[in-house]
Order: C-alpha cells, then structure tokens, then sequence
C-alpha cells in the first residue's frame, strides 16, 4: 500500500484532512485523469480522448475544441454537452473556469512542456513507415590530427556549493 497509515474506506476525507493532503490531491488528480480522461471514448459518438489527442497534436495543436472537450470530461463526464445525457448538475462558474482550463492548458504546452504550438505539416510525407535510421545526412566533424594541448578535470569539492571543481591541466602529455 502507498498510504499504510491512511484508512480512505473509513474517512475519504482523510485526501483533504491528512498532513499529506496537497500530496494526496496530486495522485488521486493523476489516477482520475488516467482512469477516467485518457480511457474516455463515447459509446455513442465513438469520440475517443486519444484519437482526438492525436487529431490536436498533428493539426499544430491550435484548436481550442479539443481542449473544450477534455474540459467537459473533467468537470461533466461527457465531451459534449449538447450531445450527453450522462453529465453532471449546472456549474454557474463554468464559463470564467473554461477560460482559465483554456489558458492553462496552454501554458503547460508551452511553458512546461515547451512544445511550441505548430501548424500541420505542408508535405504529405511519402511513406508513412518510419525508418530506423536518419533522413538526413550531417557529415561527421573530421578526426583530430594532432594531441589537444590542455585537459579539463573534474574534481569532487567539499567546500562549496559547487559539486565539482574545474581543474586544467596544461601541458598535456602524450597518450599511451
């Protein structure tokens, strides 16, 4: 068990009550995301969370209708709202909150993740089986011709914040 200490059959509440609580909402947020969002597929529709992830992804991931769908999921239980009969009771705060998931959900794309937002690719790629090798040659820089003349060495330091100390050795001696 990850939490021995915790009974959560006896008090759920323990997630917001316990000296762990912000920790505890970390994992329990992950566990819902895994086992509800990513797992989600409408059994009417057939609109899968990760087929459409990959439509986004591959589409530059500029259209705001995918990250209205997964908000729907978390906060309704249902990726859209004119369509589902399975959602849950009326949020007045929905509107101002939808705009904060948006622009959150931007941010962690590109300030967390740094991915950059993109637009779909232009070429049609000839074969869709990737290779295992590059397409691209880049030439190898050419062999050394002769012994460089200093060495750089790292050094263990337990004086300091550093944890390593940078020592050069010059001149250096021949290699056997």
């Amino acid at each position: 068990y990850v939490y021995p200490d915790i009974d959560f059959c006896s008090n759920p509440e323990a997630i917001c009550d316990h000296i762990r609580t912000h920790e505890l909402r970390w994992l329990i947020s992950f566990l819902d995301w895994s086992g509800r969002v990513e797992t989600y597929v409408d059994a009417i529709t057939g609109w899968s969370y990760m087929d459409e992830l990959k439509k986004f992804v591959d589409s530059g991931m500029a259209d705001d209708a995918f990250i209205t769908a997964v908000t729907n999921i978390v906060t309704k239980n249902c990726h859209n709202l004119d369509i589902c009969a399975d959602t849950w009771g009326e949020d007045p705060d929905k509107d101002y909150f939808e705009l904060n998931r948006r622009v959150d959900f931007r941010n962690i794309i590109t300030n967390v993740l740094n991915l950059p937002e993109t637009a779909p690719p232009t070429v049609t790629p000839k074969s869709i089986v990737p290779t295992f090798a590059p397409t691209v040659y880049i030439p190898p820089t050419p062999q050394p011709t002769s012994i460089p003349k200093t060495v750089v060495v790292l050094s263990p330091n337990s004086t300091s914040k550093c944890k390593y100390n940078m020592v050069v050795l010059a001149p250096m001696v021949a290699l056997a």
